[in-house]
């Protein structure tokens, strides 16, 4: 991956987890004076910061997900590629094993499309 993409992915990951662990600090803040007071509106700011909570986690689990995905997709790709070599190494020697025919011909020209 390019230099400036690792810095930007690392920036934004810091970025966010210092976040979160400011709403996290907010909420335990909020709880007790909940606690201490009953105050609807440290229970308000609760609900504010468990959202927020919330959002980053799921923003970062996202992250997650499509590098996940991201490097799955390049093991398939991977898999198709052996598979297709393979497949014309058989079909190449398939080829020679079989009569000069219009099937073999096509078969031919399909392992040339590979």
């Amino acid at each position: 991956m390019n230099k400036a993409i690792e810095k930007c992915e690392a920036y934004k990951q810091k970025t966010v987890t210092a976040a979160l662990e400011k709403a996290k600090a907010q909420y335990t803040e909020a709880e007790g004076s909940y606690n201490d007071t009953g105050f609807d509106r440290y229970y308000n700011k609760m609900l504010k910061m468990e959202a927020e909570i919330e959002e980053l986690e799921e923003y970062l689990n996202r992250d997650g997900a499509i590098r996940a995905a991201i490097e799955e997709k390049k093991k398939v790709r991977v898999e198709l590629e052996e598979i297709k070599k393979t497949l014309k190494n058989k079909l190449f020697y398939l080829l020679a094993a079989i009569p000069e025919c219009s099937e073999g011909r096509s078969i031919q020209a399909y392992v040339e499309q590979l």
